[in-house]
């Protein structure tokens, strides 16, 4: 029992650093976030916390006030997708909102040269 509890707090403690992240690459505030997924600024502090637990319907609420799936809020991989790809999303993680930006424009500007390289 003390293994099953351990990991729990272990997915409980990733789980926090993951929405905090996410909302803070956003730029949104506890309330903010709190406000687009129905939840109180108290409630989201405690989830980043790790003091509360996140249930299903929490889990899938954040996800979309945050537009991601639940399984990215989660941590868990998409079958069939791409292993360097997701070594790359998890590097990103820990990236600054600014840095994240910066290399949304980059993607931007490769997805542009290569519709201009089919046009050519």
């Amino acid at each position: 029992m003390k293994d099953r509890n351990r990991v729990t707090t272990q997915a409980a403690e990733e789980f926090a650093k993951r929405l905090r992240r996410s909302r803070d690459r956003q730029g949104l505030t506890q309330s903010q976030l709190g406000e687009k997924a129905g939840l109180s600024a108290a409630a989201v502090s405690q989830l980043e916390s790790g003091e509360r637990k996140p249930n299903f319907a929490t889990i899938v609420h954040l996800a979309k006030a945050l537009s991601m799936t639940p399984n990215a809020i989660m941590g868990v991989e998409e079958e069939g997708s791409d292993p360097s790809l997701r070594g790359l999303f998890r590097k990103l993680e820990g990236f600054s909102a600014e840095d994240v930006e910066k290399v949304k424009a980059f993607v931007s500007f490769l997805d542009q040269e290569d519709k201009r390289k089919e046009k050519g």
